[in-house]
């Protein structure tokens, strides 16, 4: 497996009223990072909404499977084949400790930068916002720079997936936050509260490929 390049830090929400439960982190191996297993994801919630992204890689297959010790069954939410971007989400019962997520491709184990594990707390039944925008696709971007029109939100955590194809990090707009980026995908996010009208993410100053938008629903929530 070719070596990725070498990944930000992950940043983690410390803030008591983010829904932001947990961020998935890659498990140390002893090794190079790019052959360690997978990510290990603690949360201090039940009923959590565990999103699972992964990003553009040339040498994912198309067929995925997650398996995690806690035994979570995931739906798959959205996929664009133009380099391969996923999205896939399960919902928790309980906390989780240490939930250990592996991901595989066409029988063989994909490496825990090539994807994003994360849980929202505080998610509406639906889960989803109900517009039928979502997901938001943008499955061919011009050179250097992209835009995805996301619409009018209200209460939603909003999360978006870029293939930049082995380029620098988005510069992206004020407001969104980049949970990660190496190289070869980007995974940023905003928590919208009061209603926002033409909200608009762009991805300028690198090579974007394809963009994938979703929003995550807090309407009705308990």
């Amino acid at each position: 497996m070719a070596a990725l390049s070498v990944c930000a830090p992950l940043q983690t929400v410390h803030a008591s009223t983010s829904p932001l439960d947990g961020v998935g982190r890659v498990v140390y191996c002893g090794g190079p990072s790019w052959y360690c297993p997978g990510q290990v994801l603690t949360t201090t919630k039940g009923d959590d909404v565990v999103v699972l992204v992964v990003g553009s890689q040339p040498w994912v297959g198309p067929d995925l499977s997650i398996v995690d010790t806690a035994g979570l069954a995931f739906t798959q939410r959205a996929h664009l084949t133009n380099l391969g971007v996923w999205e896939f989400y399960a919902r928790t019962e309980s906390p989780l400790a240490s939930d250990n997520f592996t991901v595989y491709s066409r029988g063989g184990l994909i490496c825990p930068y090539c994807f994003q594990v994360l849980a929202v707390h505080g998610v509406s039944s639906r889960v989803f916002d109900s517009s039928p925008r979502f997901p938001l696709t943008v499955p061919s971007c011009p050179p250097f720079s992209c835009s995805a029109s996301i619409g009018t939100v209200n209460h939603d955590f909003v999360i978006v997936t870029t293939a930049i194809g082995d380029s620098p990090d988005c510069v992206i707009p004020s407001g969104f936050t980049t949970l990660r980026s190496n190289g070869y995908y980007e995974v940023d996010y905003q928590i919208v509260g009061p209603t926002q009208t033409n909200l608009v993410f762009t991805c300028t100053g690198t090579e974007p490929i394809s963009i994938v938008v979703d929003a995550i629903s807090f309407h009705g929530s308990a």
